[in-house]
């Protein structure tokens, strides 16, 4: 398997974090903020994991983004039916283009962002799934929330937010989310409901800047193209290599 270079920040944002011995929430979220505004397309591995009831949903996703908000999710592997090989793209709006995996992946439908076959099990829209989405989470809780911040010894910083009222927040009690201290991007959060975990994501081995085509983020388009045109891509990582 070839190995693929990740970029994950400009030299600005390289040990960004560094200069104070602490951080307050205040400058975490003007640093993330500024970190989004300088990025024109991203690509990363996302691990998805929710659950509702007795419902489990765990999925492994090659994610691409492109602003202004054009989204694509490839599910290389997942736990429910025809998962597994299913891809989506949403290009703003209210609508995702989508596939299903194995003997379905021939039939794309256009369906509500919030329709069943193109949300998590909880709901969860593309437009929820990116960077905007946590920068928006976080000003949320800036302007709503009781907020902690703590350093860990692995290079993140832990910031756990509680509302004082859920409904506000989908119904989520507490979301923590972890920063990367040198990249000024988010790698993992939970939200709770009640003293419950409900939702996971994991983000890695992001891809800045490669100069992603506007065709990858039609229906049709293989991201197995990408290499070809010489673009940098998440794709060219296997699962195993995560």
């Amino acid at each position: 398997m070839k190995k693929i270079p990740v970029v994950v920040s400009a030299f600005m944002f390289i040990g960004c974090f560094a200069s104070a011995e602490t951080v307050s929430f205040e400058k975490i979220l003007e640093i993330i903020t500024s970190r989004y505004e300088t990025i024109s397309d991203y690509q990363c591995r996302l691990n998805e994991w929710s659950s509702r009831g007795k419902k489990v949903e765990d999925r492994v996703i090659n994610f691409y983004f492109k602003k202004p908000r054009n989204i694509r999710m490839d599910i290389l592997k997942g736990n429910k039916p025809f998962d597994t090989g299913s891809s989506g793209v949403y290009n703003g709006g209210n609508t995702v283009v989508g596939h299903k995996g194995g003997i379905l992946a021939p039939v794309a439908l256009k369906v509500s962002k919030h329709d069943a076959l193109a949300t998590t099990i909880r709901g969860l829209t593309f437009d929820q799934s990116d960077l905007q989405e946590t920068v928006e989470i976080l000003q949320f809780h800036m302007k709503n929330s009781s907020v902690t911040v703590r350093e860990l010894k692995d290079g993140v910083y832990e910031v756990t937010c509680i509302p004082p009222d859920p409904a506000k927040n989908d119904g989520m009690a507490k979301d923590i989310i972890w920063i990367d201290t040198k990249t000024a991007l988010p790698v993992f959060n939970e939200r709770y409901e009640g003293n419950t975990v409900v939702q996971r994501a994991r983000w890695t081995n992001f891809i800045i800047d490669a100069g992603l085509p506007e065709e990858l983020f039609k229906i049709r388009f293989n991201p197995a193209k990408l290499s070809e045109l010489g673009i940098n891509s998440i794709n060219e990582l296997g699962i195993e290599k995560e």
